[in-house]
């Protein structure tokens, strides 16, 4: 080997060392991409955070509608209104996040319905009752929704075989739009949740993904 050669040799591994040195870690959350550089910071690209236009048929007859896509992991909650006699008459969305759920081929259903029976503030935590055959309960029964507590990072290294997770900034603005009366007795103001299998078929698109909300 000559001189010349020998320096390539030395340039192209040190070149190699820069490279390795300066990677990002990434992972899949959904249909969300996130980045970790080495200094612990992350940016997650993937969807606008819209939610998706839903007929009037697919929402149930309470207040506090939350849908749940295992797939493309986002949740959307929407809060729907009546008319006089008491017939649904809107459904806005109101929050949109990402959340962490079970493997969607773990769902019994395309869409598995529950509703809240209880909000633990201090956790928080959301107990649930799932409609499921008898079959499912014994697997479904400790089902709940959850707030990370701690970093944020923590959320997106969160794996689950049964619970939902969201990041504790997007429980807290679920909370505060939920409003105390639901909080306080969630029979009166009624949180009914779909946990659907999802489709697959959502457009990966370009930039940082903002919470939006109304």
């Amino acid at each position: 080997m000559n001189a010349y050669q020998f320096f390539v040799v030395i340039f192209l591994c040190l070149l190699s060392v820069a490279i390795s040195a300066t990677e990002v870690a990434s992972m899949k959350a959904g249909r969300f991409t996130i980045e970790f550089d080495n200094d612990g910071g992350q940016v997650v690209y993937g969807d606008n955070y819209s939610a998706p236009q839903r007929p009037m048929s697919d929402f149930g007859p309470w207040k506090n509608q939350i849908f749940i896509d295992s797939t493309s992991g986002q949740l959307v909650l929407y809060v729907c209104s009546f008319t006089d006699l008491g017939e649904l008459a809107s459904c806005s969305p109101k929050l949109v996040d990402t959340v962490i759920t079970p493997d969607p081929a773990s769902l019994p259903e395309d869409v598995v319905v529950g509703f809240v029976r209880n909000i633990n503030l201090d956790s928080p935590s959301f107990e649930m009752i799932w409609h499921v055959s008898e079959k499912q309960e014994s697997v479904w029964s400790d089902t709940r929704l959850y707030g990370i507590v701690g970093p944020v990072s923590a959320f997106w290294t969160k794996h689950s075989s049964r619970h939902i997770f969201m990041k504790t900034d997007a429980v807290e603005q679920l909370l505060r739009l939920l409003g105390p009366e639901t909080l306080a007795d969630t029979a009166v103001g009624g949180v009914m949740v779909f946990l659907l299998k999802g489709d697959g078929k959502h457009s990966e698109q370009g930039g940082i993904a903002n919470t939006n909300t109304e």
